[in-house]
């Protein structure tokens, strides 16, 4: 029995799963412990030729510029969904109202408690600016589930009787504005010259409600609890326009919905789901799937690409739920945000026109390309299109007026539009903070089934290993593999003692990259041991994408995938490999850091066969941590896996883990995608 160097990664945890059949005697179960801790020499034992080629091996790069994200993109695009009309309008009708409640009932309110969507809306009014201009502005605020509070403006014309015409109008991500944003005004104040009632709330994380807590981001938080993020987006749209409609003024069979950006996605979601909307005119504020993954600027905020959106339907799907009721699409020919004219006419209009065909209203279906500016905006052009469209459907034609009516001297600044919300007021920290107490709950009936389901667990074989480089040192030998892993490319490096055959293996993969890992190899090298070093997907060279890894994250799970899901299963196909290449010696597994930790125990818990030691190195004590410290979305996206906190916490992953020993060292060091 080989001595033992000291510890391996600082504190160590040794304990066995309460379902484990009894180890004949203590003497195996520590040659398991000091099996994994390979340590046969103290750190100073190991030559510097060893550590430097072990350290030059390491940082080779191993896949092509670009690779994983290619393959993200090829993986997502792969699983878009066509858009195709069907054969009659009377299909689509019973198709729509099938495909809103899926939907609606699993992605838009999924976990969401039933309390959020009962009732009406808590509506209160807070005070009036008479402008002397033909209109009036009401100052109010309305609840949009218990204890979030959406500012709101009701823009409404004066000297004017009956039932009047409306529209919902929402705003981007206009940060510090929001509602008092100079365009968006011009809007509202345009149509309540011309007769027409508006609602303008404001936006989550914007103007008044601009907090780091509303951050759109951390409605993941949500999402890692099992309640749809997208479902707070959504009722602060669903009560915002329960409040127009409650007016005592509003008539209900003309209402129209527009926005900009951010305010184009509010238009889309809103009016394909809810039919009370009769016009909609989304501006520069969505595309498809496939345009997003090749475009990563167009992905957007979570709520915009939220957890298995595109497993249901793509954005060119919830257009077709617009027909036959009329809409404008209004996008820019050079834009310099995101959403440009050419990609999406292609995305989301061409394919939805046969849709309205079947209603005979194709003439109701229109695609306006502005030129001028051109750029991401919402002015002039862009309004005189909306008016136009608007009064041909609504407005008799004696009442029409296109073109914009100066109002520049009417924009108020943001404090003379200030609404005020209660003190306490809710954010995602809050609402997720409010959920942590019953998670996890109970555990499935079978756990590693439900483990499955939520990671979206697919088996994948390694079907080809490329050796790209080998290297040497006295003691040592190196060979560096890309490993193609169904569509994806895994790097690896193998180092293995020189001499007499190792007589077990230890793979190894860390959140900041096989190229950081050189000390987990060296510190510990063992005589003995084959160490195989990993790059799963978002770690190390499979986390270059442009800076933007958690946009790619998102895609990975809006079509119903997990990034933590896909890290798993290639680890495990990477084991497989080494036990079907190197023979049936004893396998080990170590992560470290918070994603790979977590990804090590799961990957233990889902093993077929066990290993004789899982590690897991700096995890987190919780999951909870995640949301208790505040962890961004941006920094460890894989974590924020749908629903996982329901059932599974570190704890319960831990005691699933299918091995002779787990080996825990926890550390709530939050991570930043600047140590990645």
């Amino acid at each position: 029995m080989r001595a033992v160097a000291g510890p391996v990664f600082g504190v160590v945890v040794w304990f066995r799963r309460d379902s484990a059949p009894p180890v004949k005697g203590e003497r195996n179960m520590l040659t398991a412990s000091l099996f994994v801790a390979i340590a046969s020499l103290a750190p100073g034992g190991v030559s510097s030729e060893l550590r430097n080629t072990v350290d030059l091996a390491l940082r080779q790069q191993l896949l092509t510029s670009g690779q994983t994200r290619t393959e993200i993109e090829q993986f997502v695009c792969k699983r878009a969904p066509a858009c195709t009309a069907p054969a009659s309008a009377a299909d689509w009708t019973r198709d729509a109202d099938a495909l809103r409640r899926a939907v609606l009932e699993g992605v838009v309110y999924r976990g969401a408690p039933a309390e959020w969507r009962e009732g009406s809306a808590r509506i209160e009014w807070v005070g009036a600016i008479e402008t002397g201009k033909g209109y009036r502005i009401r100052k109010l605020r309305y609840e949009a589930i218990p204890g979030f509070w959406i500012p709101a403006l009701v823009y409404e014309p004066t000297g004017r009787t009956g039932k009047l015409p409306c529209v919902f109008n929402v705003n981007g991500h206009e940060l510090l504005e929001g509602k008092a944003k100079a365009y968006e005004q011009m809007r509202s104040i345009n149509l309540a010259k011309r007769g027409i009632l508006s609602l303008h709330p404001e936006w989550i994380n914007c103007g008044e409600l601009r907090v780091d807590a509303l951050d759109h981001n951390a409605s993941a938080y949500l999402d890692l609890c099992g309640v749809s993020g997208l479902s707070i987006f959504y009722q602060a749209m669903k009560r915002g326009l329960d409040t127009l409609l409650s007016l005592p003024n509003a008539d209900a069979e003309r209402v129209a919905m527009t926005g900009l950006s951010g305010g184009g996605w509010q238009t889309i979601l809103l009016s394909a789901l809810d039919t009370r909307i009769k016009l909609a005119a989304p501006d520069a504020g969505y595309t498809g799937i496939a345009e997003r993954a090749r475009n990563i600027s167009n992905v957007g905020d979570i709520e915009q690409a939220p957890p298995d959106f595109v497993a249901t339907t793509d954005y060119a799907g919830l257009t077709a739920l617009l027909a036959p009721r009329p809409a404008l699409l209004l996008y820019n020919a050079q834009d310099d945000c995101c959403f440009g004219a050419a990609l999406a006419r292609a995305a989301v209009y061409e394919p939805v026109v046969g849709f309205y065909t079947l209603f005979n209203k194709d003439g109701d279906f229109v695609f306006h390309t502005n030129e001028d500016p051109g750029n991401h905006n919402y002015d002039r052009d862009n309004r005189e299109q909306f008016y136009r469209f608007y009064n041909r459907h609504f407005l008799p034609e004696s009442d029409w007026a296109d073109s914009d009516i100066s109002s520049d001297g009417e924009i108020k600044t943001l404090d003379e539009l200030r609404v005020g919300v209660p003190a306490g007021n809710a954010t995602f920290y809050s609402i997720a903070d409010g959920l942590l107490a019953k998670r996890p709950g109970a555990a499935p009936a079978d756990p590693r089934a439900g483990l499955r389901e939520l990671l979206r667990f697919k088996p994948l074989q390694v079907d080809d290993a490329a050796r790209v480089d080998e290297r040497t040192a006295t003691g040592v030998r190196i060979a560096l593999y890309r490993l193609r892993v169904g569509p994806w490319t895994v790097p690896a490096a193998v180092i293995e003692p020189e001499g007499a055959p190792p007589v077990s293996t230890r793979i190894i993969f860390a959140d900041r990259g096989k190229f950081r890992a050189q000390a987990l190899v060296t510190d510990q090298w063992d005589a003995h041991a084959r160490v195989v070093v990993i790059d799963p997907l978002l770690m190390g060279e499979c986390n270059e994408l442009r800076d933007r890894p958690h946009q790619y994250a998102m895609l990975i799970a809006t079509i119903g995938e997990r990034p933590l899901g896909i890290q798993v299963s290639q680890v495990l196909a990477v084991t497989d490999w080494v036990r079907n290449t190197y023979g049936a010696g004893p396998v080990s597994l170590a992560g470290q850091g918070w994603n790979a930790g977590i990804a090590a125990l799961a990957a233990g818990a889902l093993a077929p066969a066990p290993y004789e030691v899982v590690s897991a190195q700096g995890a987190p004590t919780s999951l909870k941590v995640v949301i208790q410290k505040r962890v961004r979305y941006e920094d460890v996206p894989a974590l924020f896996c749908f629903g996982i906190l329901e059932a599974f916490d570190v704890a319960q992953l831990r005691a699933l883990c299918q091995a002779g020993a787990v080996e825990v060292s926890n550390s709530d060091d939050a991570p930043k995608t600047q140590d990645r």
